[in-house]
Formats: structure tokens, sequence, C-alpha cells
């Protein structure tokens, strides 16, 4: 799942990206080229469910 978060095109439009992964889908997130303010958001919003559930998040 890319939300295109390089593109920056808002903490709430990532957001749905993300929350709309079906299982055993990759989330592609970048934090280079400029100010990842928004992609955080969106992460401190979507991540805590999964990792309630057990999920690890890696770097890949």
């Amino acid at each position: 799942m890319d939300p295109r978060d390089f593109a920056r095109p808002g903490a709430s439009y990532i957001t749905c990206k993300l929350v709309a992964a079906r299982p055993r889908q990759m989330l592609l997130c970048h934090d280079g080229g400029g100010n990842r303010s928004v992609t955080v958001a969106s992460l401190k919003v979507v991540l805590p469910a999964p990792k309630a559930r057990g999920l690890q998040f890696v770097t890949l």
C-alpha cells in the first residue's frame, strides 16, 4: 500500500489510505526528502490498533 506520502497529500489522505490496507499488505511510507511530520502524524493514528493486536512493524 503506497499512500504516496512523498507527494505530501495531507495527513487525512495518508491516514485513509493506510487504514484501507488489506491483510498481508506492506505499508510504504517515506522518511526522507524533507519535512515528514504529516507522515509521522498519520502513523501515530494508524499504528496503535494493529500493534495492540500483536502485529510488528519493521524497516526494510
